[in-house]
């Protein structure tokens, strides 16, 4: 199988892309990136672009059997809720559009718990919105990741993200199973679903909600 991976530097995409760069099933990984990664595999191909917008992926000639998203970034990053939208819902978006017009057999693409398209929090009404026009593209094989808050070593800090993963962390071991996993979502957990469901993936639309991880 042939892989085109988004989102690749980020906390879940470092993880996955482990998972697929030792698997003997994935024979070719695709990367789209504004800055090179550093890694070391004859798996690998790069495509880099520091300007990377909806009009790149539009126009960009490229092949796979499953597209992998894990992009994702935050308004405090993004500075408005434009540029954040500009990136959760137009580059992913985007980058759906491409796996449907090279007939991708899987698509796997990393939301939010609580994505609604009509909910008043602007960060789940945006993931939502990704949801409804990925739903409505018609792909052979879609799988929608629900995760809670991702826990996992940043390099990146955030003070509240920090701050919250401390308390799951002194609290996760006396609470049940149930309300852990409500509360945050492992990234190598999450990073071995998405590499088990790639390589058995299955026709039709699928939630993958926290309390699956």
């Amino acid at each position: 199988m042939n892989v085109v991976f988004i989102g690749a530097s980020g906390l879940v995409g470092k993880s996955l892309l482990s998972l697929l760069i030792e698997s003997p099933a994935i024979k070719k990984i695709e990367l789209i990136t504004r800055k090179k990664i550093d890694i070391d595999s004859s798996k690998i191909d790069q495509f880099v672009f520091s300007d990377l917008a909806p009009s790149t992926l539009e126009n960009l000639q490229i092949n796979g059997d499953i597209f992998v998203c894990s992009l994702g970034t935050t308004i405090k990053n993004a500075k408005t809720k434009q540029q954040f939208k500009a990136v959760d819902y137009g580059l992913v978006t985007a980058f759906f559009d491409l796996a449907k017009r090279v007939n991708a057999k899987s698509s796997h693409v990393i939301s939010a718990k609580g994505a609604n398209a009509s909910s008043l929090i602007f960060y789940n009404k945006i993931k939502g919105e990704t949801e409804n026009y990925l739903k409505n593209l018609s792909l052979p094989s879609l799988y929608i990741y629900r995760p809670s808050l991702l826990i996992g070593e940043r390099a990146e800090k955030r003070r509240g993200e920090e701050m919250a993963i401390k308390i799951y962390r002194q609290i996760s071991p006396v609470l049940p199973k149930k309300l852990i996993k409500a509360m945050g979502s492992e990234v190598d957990t999450l990073a071995k679903k998405m590499a088990e469901n790639i390589l058995g993936h299955q026709k039709g639309i699928y939630f993958i909600e926290s309390s699956d991880l």
